[in-house]
């Protein structure tokens, strides 16, 4: 019961997020690859998507024209049991390495790698030459079936022992805002104020789902790609008759792959940030958002425990005021009232307070619920 208390608190603040994130920039663009239908029947597969290879790569070298700062494609590349990766994968994953920019500079690519991860760089995707290219789009759940990731957290980091060697093993929210962090770097090392996120030790790290509404309602679909490419320099205009290019969208940006249309993903979870499932590609798309634009703070338990204990405190001050010095004075309806009124006025204080805090000071506090409860159900 106390972790449905704690979940419905991660709600309500991630509504809360969603609410006030309209002022924040959004550095992530999503393109929906839903509209590609699989290259083999799913009968030969085991019911799994399988993305064609020859279609992707067009795609890939339409956003690779528009100039984002990197490309993260959400499709599982894990080589055959025998670690042998397929031609055609091998042929994409080659052209990932080469993948030039409008200027002619490389683009960095990162494709998602999932039972194969522990088996190390050299052999995640088959062949050492792709061990860059590799990371993981594992979802932390606590459900058996997967499907529910109800923590709202992002593993920056998978650790594996390999022939007795700790191998480390980038996410790929992580991975991409790590190489947004050095380019942006390079460009303007004094502007950035998110450019220091990224050494943050933890091993993982609260989601902001403010923007997933707005990512839902932008992504951009593969087939409309525009072919007439803008120039790089060019800020996006909507009024101007070039600017309704999509690739605008794309410029500078950490740029997504994937399905991405409500019931056409292969994976799609449960969070608290939305009633119904949603695509895997978001949650990665979201945790990009958080490391670049909005991170959440927790407060360790050598704070939470003090916040709570002082909370009771103060109800236990509060009530043994009212029995000495008002139970003297007034009638007990009166009195009465009183003990009602002002626990229910104080849990109306601390829901605001929660909200307050994760809007203006990130600090992500979702006790803020059970203590409310307590507060309101101390007295029969």
């Amino acid at each position: 019961f106390g972790q449905q208390l704690k979940q419905m608190g991660a709600r309500l603040l991630q509504v809360r997020l969603s609410d006030s994130s309209g002022w924040r920039g959004n550095p992530v663009s999503i393109v929906d690859i839903s509209s590609m239908a699989p290259s083999s029947p799913a009968s030969a597969t085991g019911a799994m998507v399988v993305t064609n290879r020859c279609k992707l790569t067009k795609y890939l070298d339409q956003v690779a024209s528009a100039g984002p700062t990197a490309i993260g494609v959400d499709v599982i590349f894990d080589p055959s049991p025998d670690g042998i990766v397929s031609g055609e994968d091998s042929k994409f994953l080659d052209h990932c390495l080469n993948l030039k920019g409008p200027r002619g500079g490389l683009i960095p690519v990162r494709v998602g790698i999932y039972s194969t991860l522990a088996l190390g760089p050299d052999r995640w995707l088959g062949d050492p030459r792709f061990r860059e290219l590799g990371a993981s789009i594992i979802v932390p759940s606590e459900d058996e079936d997967h499907k529910s990731a109800p923590t709202g957290r992002m593993i920056r980091q998978f650790s594996f022992m390999v022939n007795n060697k700790t191998v480390n093993a980038d996410s790929l929210s992580y991975s991409l805002f790590k190489i947004a962090q050095s380019e942006a770097t390079k460009r303007r090392p004094v502007q950035l104020k998110w450019a220091q996120h990224g050494k943050v030790s933890a091993t993982t790290f609260l989601i902001n789902f403010g923007s997933l509404q707005k990512m839902m309602n932008c992504r951009i679909p593969a087939k409309d790609i525009a072919c007439h490419l803008p120039d790089p320099n060019h800020k996006c205009d909507s009024n101007h008759k070039d600017d309704q290019n999509h690739k605008c969208d794309l410029i500078n940006k950490v740029v997504l792959i994937g399905r991405a249309t409500p019931g056409e993903a292969p994976d799609a979870f449960t969070t608290a940030a939305s009633d119904e499932p949603i695509s895997g590609i978001y949650i990665h798309a979201a945790a990009v958002y958080t490391l670049m634009e909005a991170p959440l703070y927790e407060l360790s338990e050598w704070v939470r425990y003090p916040i709570d204990f002082l909370l009771a405190l103060a109800i236990f001050v509060i009530d043994r005021w009212l029995d000495h010095m008002v139970g003297s004075f007034f009638h007990d309806k009166v009195r009465t009232w009183l003990e009602v009124m002002v626990p229910a006025v104080l849990a109306v204080v601390v829901v605001v307070l929660g909200g307050f805090l994760v809007e203006h000071t990130s600090i992500y506090w979702t006790d803020f619920v059970v203590v409310a409860l307590v507060l309101l159900i101390h007295k029969p």
